[in-house]
């Protein structure tokens, strides 16, 4: 999810941008932050090219085989180099001598090659071409564009500065994956799926299945490409500058936009979404988005139960109360803790490390040498599978906050698994560097909440273990299931004294104090039951304009807002004039989440669900590798409620999730 300052053409990478997840630099009891939802920025180090190359074997000491490509030439592009490459080790692309003329050059020759290729694999298409013939070509011909289109999605977020954002946008324009609408894949497509049966492969069905719903969101279904495109520039052209106005400050700026300003805008906004879901075939908005977004829920009714279930266990009367609200008040008060001290960044990386070694069989190593990040900040990590030694995912963690780097935490992917390379993420964070570059590098409590929140990201990425990656990997799970690892690793800093572990005072080494800890743990319970009342306010209220809102009724988006508040929120009704919470709403929706506010309350179920079998385990390691191989190596190979009930033995639960929140016994 893309922050509130990126702008709309950047959500053109659909699949890479549905992958893009943040946690808000603070702790705000919003559902999406007004702060950022993902992104980077980096300065670039233009020193003087050269032939640069790192290579090492494949061994359980950290150190692997691996590509460097530097410039062969003044004026190479690392990016060709590296992603048209016909060598078949992995390759990681050196950044520290990117350009941005490269990233423009790199999309023409890409494109260029694609379509060439596109179009002779078209012209060869006939009933002998196999599902297995089929998807592996498609795979070769889109891969590179599908790795720069992952990369424009991460350079849009870390080299905000203006020559990069220009070329970023050249390259974007020229990005566009034919084959996601081209009527020739869609006819061999359907001709694959009508060959399915019962017997057939799972992964296979679902990776069709995948291709065509593309097809469908693009109109190629229904011969309305052509129409859906001018729609959605229209959308785009709107939510970019609702997307400015809005995100505009006293502070920063000397001005910001009046409710007058951004409410016709909204109003456009929800226009032209329900155009696009009419030309396209569907019956609202909501329909659509959840079929955009490959949802669990398969309609508005769905997600209303969910709403409805925690009604019905009297959440909003219990944490909208005075009482409640007071004592929430008074905690934040006296839990205003300086404890930086006690949380140095590599020592939190190292307990954070080693839980994942003992939970999922997996050793991370910090590659020192020959990182060639997009900044000097930038670390390389490998992880390896502590069975076979075997190098199965890359890395990269970009730490801190400087200029032109977004605020903000996120993952995101840059390369997918395939038979050749293995699959390659970026880890973000919003930490404050340190002074001095001997420094300890100091973590604020949120921080460290926000490391094993993305790594949890990170993980069902990098352990994904399928055929296809670019089709059936991590980055199609269902996106309401998306949070669920990201929430089960957070609950390990809150059990069994989980801070206490990973802390350490930078002088005297202490552990933080028995006292502290049940304060963090309080704050953490009032916290997160405050936020599920606005997350299901702004859920609610998400889906009403989505499904059932008039642009042009009688009943206006305000009064809208204000009736949803009164049912969830009550006890923080905005103010008479006050549309911040529609904001929030429309920024989030121009970043790709819409109506997807509900997906965090229906993927922490999952969450607390699956954490419950790990806090009652006898034997961690054992639950933790079957959590791997039955929900993690699946990826979305399989529906995420198989791998959910593959590894529990049962279907979801929210019992475990409501006695978290202390509404049931």
């Amino acid at each position: 999810m893309l922050s509130k300052q990126c702008l709309t053409w950047r959500n053109i990478s659909r699949a890479a941008a549905r992958r893009v997840t943040k946690r808000s630099s603070q702790a705000s009891l919003y559902v999406a932050s007004t702060t950022t939802d993902g992104k980077f920025f980096s300065t670039m180090n233009n020193r003087h090219n050269i032939i640069s190359s790192f290579q090492k074997q494949n061994t359980f000491d950290g150190s692997c085989k691996r590509t460097f490509f530097g410039s062969l030439f003044a004026g190479s592009n690392p990016f060709t180099e590296a992603l048209l490459s016909e060598n078949e080790t992995f390759t990681h692309i050196n950044y520290s001598k990117l350009k941005p003329i490269h990233v423009k050059q790199a999309a023409d020759e890409m494109q260029a090659k694609y379509e060439s290729d596109l179009k002779a694999f078209e012209e060869s298409l006939n009933d002998d071409v196999d599902y297995e013939t089929f998807i592996r070509e498609i795979e070769r011909i889109s891969r590179p564009l599908i790795t720069l289109q992952n990369h424009v999605v991460l350079f849009s977020c870390v080299k905000r500065d203006p020559t990069f954002d220009e070329a970023l946008r050249e390259a974007n324009s020229t990005i566009d994956l034919k084959h996601e609408y081209s009527p020739a894949i869609r006819e061999h497509l359907l001709r694959l799926q009508k060959g399915f049966d019962d017997n057939s492969n799972e992964e296979h069905s679902r990776v069709v299945n995948h291709l065509l719903r593309k097809h469908r969101i693009n109109g190629s279904t229904n011969d309305v490409v052509e129409a859906v495109k001018e729609i959605r520039s229209k959308l785009e052209s709107v939510q970019s500058d609702f997307l400015f106005k809005s995100s505009l400050t006293m502070e920063e700026h000397g001005k910001m936009a009046t409710p007058q300003e951004l409410l016709p805008m909204m109003y456009s906004q929800v226009a032209l979404q329900q155009q696009l879901a009419l030309v396209l075939g569907y019956h609202t908005y909501a329909e659509y988005s959840l079929d955009y977004h490959n949802a669990m829920a398969k309609n508005v009714k769905e997600i209303q139960a969910i709403h409805g279930m925690f009604e019905q266990l009297r959440a909003v009367e219990k944490f909208s109360s005075d009482e409640f609200q007071s004592a929430y008040i008074d905690l934040k008060k006296t839990s205003d803790l300086d404890l930086n001290e006690y949380f140095e960044m590599n020592h939190v990386l190292s307990g954070l490390f080693d839980l994942c070694s003992a939970l999922f069989g997996i050793k991370i190593e910090e590659q020192k040498s020959g990182v060639n990040g997009w900044h000097l900040d930038v670390r390389l990590y490998q992880i390896y599978d502590m069975d076979s030694g075997e190098n199965i995912a890359s890395f990269y963690l970009d730490p801190f906050r400087r200029q032109h780097k977004d605020r903000g935490c996120f993952m995101a992917p840059l390369q997918y698994q395939n038979e050749s390379n293995i699959p390659v993420a970026v880890v973000s964070l919003d930490v404050k560097a340190p002074m001095w570059d001997d420094a300890p590098i100091e973590l604020e409590v949120q921080n460290v909440i926000d490391i094993f929140h993305e790594f949890g990201h990170l993980l069902e990425h990098v352990l994904a273990d399928v055929e296809h990656g670019a089709f059936s990997g991590a980055q199609d799970i269902e996106n309401d299931a998306s949070e669920t690892i990201s929430q089960f690793m957070e609950y390990w800093l809150f059990h069994n004294n989980g801070f206490s572990k990973i802390s350490s005072h930078i002088h005297s080494k202490e552990s933080i104090s028995p006292d502290t800890m049940k304060l963090l743990l309080q704050e953490r319970q009032a916290k997160k039951a405050t936020e599920l009342l606005h997350r299901l306010f702004l859920g609610q209220l998400e889906v009403e304009i989505s499904s059932k809102f008039d642009p042009n009724g009688d009943e206006s988006i305000i009064a809208l807002q204000r009736k949803c508040a009164e049912r969830f929120c009550p006890h923080h009704m905005p103010p008479k004039g006050n549309i911040d919470p529609l904001v929030q709403l429309f920024q989030s929706n121009a970043n790709g989440k819409n109506t997807m506010q509900y997906r965090y309350i229906w993927s922490e179920i999952m969450s607390a669900d699956l954490f419950e079998s790990f806090s009652k385990s006898e034997n961690l390691p054992d639950t933790g590798r079957k959590l791997r191989k039955e929900y993690l190596a699946k990826g979305s190979s399989v529906p995420t409620t198989k791998a959910f009930e593959a590894f529990q033995g049962r279907s979801a639960q929210a019992d475990a999730l409501a006695s978290r929140y202390e509404l049931i016994g």
